[in-house]
């Protein structure tokens, strides 16, 4: 399951606000969430590739 940009706007109103330095944005981490939880591994392995750094 992927969100498009629609699908998160309707849910970033309720999402904190990123500060600092951060390389993701909070739509890539949405999208990875469950990625990760349905296979189990860790963000560093292959979903560098798939999502970014």
């Amino acid at each position: 399951m992927k969100l498009n940009r629609g699908q998160f706007e309707q849910i970033a109103g309720g999402l904190s606000r990123q500060q600092g330095n951060v390389r993701l944005d909070n739509f890539q981490v949405i999208n990875v969430i469950p990625h990760v939880a349905a296979n189990g591994h860790k963000w560093r392995t292959p979903c560098l590739s798939r999502y970014g750094r």
